[in-house]
């Protein structure tokens, strides 16, 4: 299979961990054993109904930033303004109005408050992995993959996980899946039943040729996640290549939802390797 392939199921996984720099305690609902292991540092981990009871909860860093991860950019930055005499010395609240401004799509403005948070940490002396984490989005989106790297690399030496989920699919998207194992293995150990990190494992063992550990990992998805067009192509990815031609129809066929553009070539490479096994068997 295709390198870009790969690139194109690995870029799915990134450009939405964004980081926040306090711990979220998370509502009781969500602290079962299947919530994953990025949920105490990123929003972008839980559903509407989840950041809407945080919301009512008053356990987010800060109500606007909720409001902005469900699309109500007005009113996130309207919450935000009104906490600009509490927030300004704090690198928090600088990080939170980049998010809001990252996940508006303005990129420019993103940079300049993470760049603002980063300041205000130095100021404390002390680092802010988070807003590195958050930069290091910016810059991929920006296409500056190597800037990406440089700041997910500083951000997940302080112990930070979202970051060293961001660093270990960029690793792996360049080839370098020796030292992307190592990061996700480590995310894998904290909460061995993480969705989005057992997807990565597996992918990344596919890559390097490995089709019977990459199904082991597939195969502890829960049942909704193998429905994602992501994970539907790579399990039917493993079990073809491993002469299950059957079960990668019927894996390929449960994908739910649209195929990025770059995940629709792969979905017709597999469908069309499915058939001509099919059609060997006359």
């Amino acid at each position: 299979m295709k390198a870009r392939n790969y690139a194109s199921i690995l870029a799915v996984l990134t450009l939405a961990a964004c980081s926040s720099g306090q711990r979220i305690k998370a509502p009781m609902v969500a602290e079962g054993p299947n919530m994953d292991v990025l949920s105490k540092e990123s929003l972008w981990r839980y559903s509407a109904p989840l950041r809407a009871q945080l919301k009512i909860a008053g356990e987010a860093p800060y109500n606007g930033l909720v409001a902005c991860y469900e699309g109500d950019f007005k009113k996130g930055q309207e919450d935000l303004v009104h906490s600009l005499n509490q927030g300004r010395n704090d690198p928090e609240y600088w990080n939170s109005v980049g998010t809001c401004h990252y996940l508006k799509g303005d990129l420019d403005k993103a940079e300049d408050f993470y760049l603002m948070a980063e300041g205000t940490a130095r100021q404390r002396k002390s680092d802010f992995p988070a807003a590195q984490n958050n930069l290091g989005l910016v810059y991929l989106k920006l296409g500056h993959r190597d800037n990406a790297i440089e700041q997910w690399e500083k951000a997940s030496r302080s112990g930070a996980l979202t970051p060293s989920f961001n660093l270990g699919i960029m690793l792996a998207e360049y080839g370098h899946t020796q030292r992307a194992l190592g990061l996700l293995g480590k995310l894998n150990k904290l909460n061995p039943k993480d969705p989005e990190v057992l997807l990565a494992m597996g992918i990344v063992h596919l890559q390097n040729g490995d089709a019977k550990t990459a199904l082991n990992y597939f195969e502890k998805l829960p049942a909704m996640a193998l429905e994602r067009p992501a994970a539907a192509l790579a399990m039917a990815h493993a079990l073809l290549t491993l002469g299950k031609v059957d079960q990668a129809r019927e894996a390929l066929g449960r994908a739910r939802g649209d195929f990025a553009q770059g995940l629709e070539i792969y979905r017709t490479e597999i469908a069309e390797r499915i058939k001509i096994e099919l059609e060997k068997r006359g």
